[in-house]
């Protein structure tokens, strides 16, 4: 038995297929060449994009025009962002565009804002980094084609403004593909020679692909590893690439860049003769006022002179009276010394030890006497007091036959103490009795 299939209208086979294609297929970027474009009274743009092999059916709703700055022709090459989606009327699938740019420039404009960006990050246009330019350079390094027009331009600005320093050109393609692995080595070249006080980076305008060279990653590091000063003019005055972001200073275009490079001769020379003016009725008021000084100085010193001498009379004066008391103290510590050296010798520590001695065994002499009735009238007082303890002691008495009774280590000393079959205990001179008491008498 065959399995049934579903029937579907034409208009309900459509919708199905624009609703997959609107909802399961996300939004999409086509790069191709416009072809059959059309603009009807509705202000919508109809088209076809195409490569080589196939083409899609593309509509441009006016609501989205305001997204895009291009205007599109036939012909035309372009990036179109939309989605896809299908005419149900006739079938047609198609793409939906909601903004559009030129490819080629879009794409590089993607490079250059994504290089831009790291750049940044990793500090590359910091200005706390860039270097300043010198005043007065007296070399300068151009990078450029040495057969281009901002070489050209650069050379007769110079020689308008400042004829002084010494050029050196750095020959380098500045278009196509070895022109950025050239102008790095150029600047790595100006490095090594260490002969330039500044260098010019220069080319005159062009396409973006033109100027793409200046907006490599590998020139940029060769700029800010750069121990010279750059500054970038590259372009024109509305353009902007890599290197001028990098560079020290950036100059909207080769002449500016020499221009920013140089002091103007002219002015320097008005500048020159301006300051000499001053410098010259500086000098000659100075010159009025340092001899007005002297000569008042030169009075003051007479004074001076006049003062010296009168205090060199009055040195010699106290000189003299110096030299009197001088000698007044010399003879004073004279007889101070001589009454010190008598003092000493009295004093000697020999004298001091034979006195000392002399009284020590006068003093040993005294104690021993002195120790010697003591303890003898210690040894009476002890034999003294021995003779009493003995008399008064209660075993003597004991050793004479007399014996003390004692209960509970108690001494008994009446009848009434005690109890019958009491035990205690009678303590004799040697020895001692445990008794029990068999009877009580008054």
């Amino acid at each position: 038995m065959q399995n049934e299939r579903a029937i579907f209208t034409v208009s309900q086979l459509n919708r199905q297929v624009k609703n997959f294609l609107e909802n399961s297929i996300p939004k999409v970027s086509v790069e191709g060449e416009i072809s059959n474009f059309t603009k009807p009274a509705s202000g919508h743009y109809y088209f076809s994009l195409k490569d080589n092999q196939a083409q899609i059916r593309s509509v441009f709703f006016k609501t989205h025009h305001n997204t895009s700055l291009i205007k599109l022709q036939d012909g035309q090459h372009i990036i179109a962002h939309g989605k896809l989606s299908l005419y149900e009327a006739r079938g047609d699938y198609q793409l939906i565009i909601e903004s559009v740019e030129e490819a080629g420039l879009g794409a590089l404009f993607l490079q250059f804002e994504a290089l831009k960006k790291k750049l940044e990050l990793q500090g590359y246009f910091a200005e706390s980094h860039k270097k300043s330019l010198p005043a007065f350079p007296s070399s300068i390094g151009i990078i450029t084609s040495p057969t281009g027009a901002a070489v050209k331009d650069i050379l007769t600005t110079l020689n308008r403004r400042y004829r002084l320093p010494l050029l050196t050109i750095y020959p380098s393609e500045v278009q196509g593909a070895r022109a950025a692995s050239q102008l790095v080595q150029a600047i790595k070249q100006a490095n090594q020679d260490k002969k330039c006080d500044v260098l010019i980076l220069a080319r005159g305008g062009g396409s973006i692909e033109d100027l793409w060279p200046f907006n490599d990653e590998q020139l940029a590091k060769a700029i800010y590893d750069s121990e010279i000063p750059i500054v970038s003019g590259v372009g024109h005055e509305t353009d902007f690439t890599i290197a001028d972001f990098v560079a020290d200073k950036r100059a909207a275009t080769p002449t500016a860049a020499a221009e920013l490079c140089t002091p103007s001769e002219t002015a320097l020379l008005a500048l020159i003769n301006q300051h000499q003016n001053r410098l010259q009725l500086a000098m000659s008021q100075l010159h009025r006022h340092y001899q007005l000084k002297l000569q008042r100085l030169i009075a003051e010193l007479l004074q001076v002179r006049y003062q010296l001498l009168q205090q060199s009379q009055r040195i010699d004066g106290l000189t003299q009276a110096l030299f009197q008391m001088m000698r007044q103290v010399i003879h004073q510590k004279q007889l101070k010394t001589l009454q010190l050296s008598q003092t000493l010798e009295r004093l000697h520590p020999k004298i001091r030890i034979l006195s000392a001695r002399s009284n020590l065994d006068n003093n040993t002499q005294l104690m021993t006497r002195y120790m010697t009735l003591h303890l003898n009238n210690a040894k009476a007082r002890f034999t003294e007091a021995v003779s009493k303890l003995d008399t008064l002691s209660p075993l003597s008495t004991l050793n004479r036959g007399y014996a003390i009774a004692m209960k509970n280590n108690r001494v008994i000393t009446e009848a009434k103490a005690v109890r019958v079959n009491d035990e205690i205990t009678v303590k004799l001179f040697k020895g001692e009795l445990n008794c029990n008491i068999n009877k009580i008498g008054e």
